[in-house]
């Protein structure tokens, strides 16, 4: 099958972070025989001072039709990074996207979906919404993740686009049982058991990595962490639980707007903190062997806002 993939977040460069799962959905489709047509929001060049990736890192992202939605480039601030709500929080910019990228996306979409088999949505704001405008010529399975199901509960007219959403897809996935009950509350109860029938639940997948854990020779205990440096990933409570511990080094690898703050508090507790930055699969992988622990706190939000299945907690288990 050709198939049409609409998502916000895809790796720009060897080795990027956001979306990189979905990426890893769309060589399993190819691995599967298909060919699958990504369309994505377009977030200018790769930074100058992004490191080289070493082994299977050099792998380049699938190629995408990168969908230009602000003009000047720099305006191109909406997607990817920290993720589209904490973006909007901290670059005043990144609001006007909301609006041009749906919009791009969409004459985007309608100008190839005559060579499309189906189409396969990631997130429901955008994604989802575009596929669903295209779903009367073609099936479409929208994606649904934690941060789209949260701004669907808080938007005024969050129910009317999830009752849309829902009709104009033939299968919705989830990648938690807890969001498909969050969304399932958004419809009138006659519409419910409609979406059990045609909704599935699954985490993102992973790839097999054989991580072989080795001691830390010094006797540290490693607690490690791997994703983004932001609120909802409850970072300070794991700063919190070992600040009366002794000969132990808590990892948090990522970016993000929290790193400053996890570092000060590290400091005021006398907690040994390493902050290595982005990681990529390789050096994932290399962290994973050299740690006592993987965690991952988590919280929900004030607003209800909770994470769906995060790829990093798979791939600690695997």
């Amino acid at each position: 099958m050709r198939l049409g993939l609409l998502t916000s977040s895809y790796p720009t460069y060897p080795g990027d972070v956001p979306g990189h799962f979905v990426q890893g959905f769309t060589r399993t489709l190819e691995r599967l025989g298909h060919s699958v047509d990504v369309l994505t929001a377009d977030c200018g060049r790769q930074p100058s001072n992004v490191a080289e990736p070493q082994g299977s890192d050099r792998e380049a992202p699938i190629p995408a039709v990168r969908v230009r939605y602000m003009w000047p480039r720099s305006w191109q601030t909406t997607f990817q990074g920290s993720g589209v709500l904490n973006n909007l929080r901290q670059d005043p910019r990144a609001w006007p996207g909301l609006v041009s990228f749906p919009a791009m996306l969409y004459a985007s979409a309608r100008a190839r979906v005559s060579s499309w088999d189906a189409v396969v949505t990631h997130w429901a704001l955008p994604g989802g919404l575009v596929g669903a405008s295209l779903a009367h010529r073609i099936p479409h399975l929208c994606v649904l993740h934690s941060a789209d199901v949260h701004m669907l509960g808080a938007l005024p007219q969050g129910r009317a686009i999830a009752r849309w959403l829902a009709a104009r897809s033939d299968t919705m996935w989830f990648v938690a049982e807890a969001l498909r009950d969050k969304f399932s509350r958004l419809l009138p109860s006659w519409e419910r058991r409609a979406l059990r029938s045609r909704s599935l639940v699954s985490p993102m997948g992973i790839s097999p990595g054989g991580v072989v854990n080795r001691p830390v020779e010094d006797g540290t205990l490693r607690v490690l962490s791997i994703g983004r440096l932001v609120p909802i990933k409850g970072l300070d409570l794991a700063i919190e639980a070992v600040r009366d511990l002794d000969n132990v080094e808590i990892v948090l690898a990522g970016a993000g707007p929290e790193a400053a703050r996890l570092r000060a508090l590290a400091h005021h507790h006398r907690v040994k903190l390493s902050l290595p930055g982005i990681v990529r699969q390789g050096q994932k992988q290399e962290l994973m062997r050299c740690s006592s622990v993987f965690i991952l706190p988590s919280r929900i939000m004030r607003s209800g806002r909770s994470e769906g299945t995060p790829t990093a907690l798979m791939e600690a288990m695997e």
